[in-house]
């Protein structure tokens, strides 16, 4: 198998697991919106949310160009890459208090 074949595979199991932490982070700013009242706390439930509907785009898109057929550009693999990382650091950030 080379990487153009596993290309799609990849991306798609990084996008689940960008979901999976953009729902932790959301489910963790609520607990603490519900606990401290502050539009600061509001803001960041809005911020996960939109990376939320972001990453489901994505996966959205990954699957439409995988059951049609279509190239599969490595660009795509670099977004969610990024946003795996940004996302790990910003839940281990705020899980760890």
């Amino acid at each position: 198998m080379t990487l153009t074949t596993l290309l799609p595979n990849i991306i798609i199991i990084i996008s689940l697991v960008n979901i999976v932490l953009c729902l932790i982070l959301t489910i963790s700013y609520l607990r603490s919106y519900h606990k401290l009242k502050m539009k600061f706390t509001f803001g960041l439930i809005m911020f996960a949310l939109l990376l939320l509907v972001s990453n489901i785009f994505d996966l959205n898109g990954v699957l439409f160009m995988l059951t049609n057929n279509l190239p599969m550009q490595n660009i795509y693999l670099h977004e969610s890459l990024i946003k795996l990382v940004a996302l790990s650091i910003l839940s281990y950030m705020t899980l760890k208090n």
